[in-house]
């Protein structure tokens, strides 16, 4: 495809993306924009739902709930691009033009998209809508969920039909949104950890040490306090190597700083997908167990100390201090997110400032350390002629054990440099200021009833809620995902609403709370 469409080879596509793509950054002006979010190979979605239904869990569905919320992203004369019957009862309820593409059948939309260009030579009536409205507004912004090499093709092949300059795209470098956008960057690979040696009277020393012969800071010059932990990568000539190299990563967590437990991540993954907490690392039939479940791996994994998260009661819920700080439109945004888990997989954020992170009785160096720490990324990036225009970047606040004992630590622990869950708290928040609801927001993920789409959602009567409270369903994939956000004067009000709000739903049997997953 990439040669009969744009005339090249796959390997120089990132290199052309970079040259004719300009991530966008905001100077406060309203701009027009192309909604077309895909679920991306990156992050591997399709592997986690095939895992979610060999386990006998409900699959999550991502490629339809990540084209069903981004319509909410979609402002008055935005277009916004899917396929599915969520997506277009979203679209409709929105009062947005919807271009539709054929190819249900295919998990990627941006998949779709490029075999449609190929089979029609863009002559299909999505492509030609698309190229009209990009030829007509050369300045348009088209808003993605990741910029992977599928998405960088399509939109090359886009912007040469439309015959514009650069296409303004609210993406990351492809270098940014391609090898940064997962974990392995953080961590030293097992070989290179092996080869520091000496005595260590502080188990921090022992950890910048290892630390400092990570991709991040031998490539961007960065060096972010992170968790302990080790990249292990296959071998595709030897299955052996994964093996091997995951019971040596073990061995070091044991070995070096006394751990007993450890959690494995895959690196290309989000929301909590495939991780495997808790793993014992002290026990040699039990990494034995999960080393030989890596052996036909074709892709890197983390083996990160098992973290023991600061717990804090906000409203009705404990949340676990796994911050979110956020680059938006080219800039660091204002606060932090808390996120609500279930077992190892995301279900919603509350919003926190400065003042009510105090309020809550956190430690005041942290809130500042998070956002300087997006800040040092964005420049490093800056300094090597990247962008990085939009990311969700995870921190872990909590104790480690072993070594480590009871000190608290704050580690940088998930560059999420694509599209994030926290941005559509932060849009529907902007939404909800203009109408003076409050100054706080918090969004929960759950389940609707296999029945239960967004219009009917949306047409159920809303409960009483406290004076400056304001509640409403974000999206909805029936039977599979759903969001709800509220807004409030204060974050536990928000988080308490949105609660609330949720109870009142599930009484009315249209939806269930998500499911915990480990």
């Amino acid at each position: 495809m990439a040669r009969d469409l744009l005339g090249m080879e796959p390997d120089a596509i990132g290199a052309a993306a970079a040259e004719e793509l300009e991530p966008y950054v905001s100077d406060g002006t309203a701009v027009q924009a192309v909604i077309l979010h895909s679920a991306t190979p990156i992050l591997r979605s399709l592997q986690a739902d095939l895992a979610d239904a060999r386990s006998g869990q409900p699959a999550d569905d991502v490629a339809t709930y990540v084209e069903a919320r981004s319509v909410s992203l979609a402002s008055p004369g935005d277009v916004v691009v899917g396929r599915s019957r969520p997506w277009r009862t979203a679209a409709t309820l929105a009062g947005v033009e919807a271009v539709e593409v054929p190819g249900i059948e295919y998990y990627y939309l941006s998949q779709a998209l490029l075999l449609l260009a190929h089979r029609t030579d863009g002559r299909a009536p999505a492509w030609q809508r698309l190229i009209e409205v990009v030829r007509r507004n050369p300045r348009i912004l088209i808003r993605l969920y990741a910029l992977d090499r599928d998405t960088q093709a399509l939109l090359l092949y886009l912007k040469r039909k439309a015959g514009v300059g650069k296409l303004l795209v609210d993406a990351n470098s492809p270098e940014v949104a391609d090898y940064w956008n997962t974990k392995a960057p953080l961590h030293p690979s097992v070989d290179d950890a092996l080869t520091v040696s000496g005595s260590f009277r502080d188990p921090a020393d022992l950890l910048a040490a290892e630390t400092a012969l990570s991709p991040m800071a031998v490539r961007l010059g960065v060096r972010f306090p992170v968790v302990p932990g080790y990249s292990v990568y296959p071998d595709a000539s030897d299955e052996t190597v994964v093996v091997q190299r995951f019971s040596e990563a073990a061995a070091l967590l044991h070995d070096r700083y006394g751990f007993t437990q450890g959690c494995l991540k895959p690196s290309e993954g989000g929301a909590g997908a495939r991780i495997s907490p808790a793993i014992g690392i002290d026990s040699p039939e039990e990494v034995a167990r999960v080393a030989e479940q890596l052996r036909h791996t074709k892709e890197p994994w983390v083996l990160e100390a098992f973290m023991h998260y600061t717990q804090v009661p906000i409203g009705g819920w404990t949340v676990p201090l796994a911050p979110s700080a956020h680059v938006r439109n080219g800039h660091v945004a204002e606060g932090v997110t808390l996120q609500l888990t279930g077992g190892t997989s995301w279900q919603g954020n509350v919003l926190m400032d400065a003042e009510s992170w105090a309020e809550a009785g956190l430690s005041a160096d942290t809130y500042p350390a998070m956002l300087g720490m997006v800040e040092e990324l964005r420049s490093a990036f800056a300094q090597r002629g990247l962008r990085m225009v939009t990311a969700g970047i995870d921190f872990a606040i909590g104790h480690l054990g072993g070594a480590f004992g009871d000190r608290e630590i704050l580690a940088f622990q998930d560059p999420n440099l694509s599209s994030h869950g926290a941005e559509y708290l932060r849009l529907f928040l902007d939404a909800a200021r203009e109408r003076g609801h409050g100054r706080y927001a918090a969004t929960k993920v759950v389940r609707p009833e296999p029945s239960s789409d967004l219009a009917l959602l949306r047409d159920l009567p809303e409960p009483a809620m406290a004076p400056g409270c304001h509640a409403e369903v974000i999206s909805a994939v029936p039977g599979r995902w759903g969001m709800l956000a509220a807004s409030a004067p204060s974050p536990v009000k928000a988080l308490e609403t949105v609660l609330s709000y949720e109870a009142s739903l599930s009484a009315t049997g249209r939806i269930r709370p998500a499911a915990a997953r480990r």
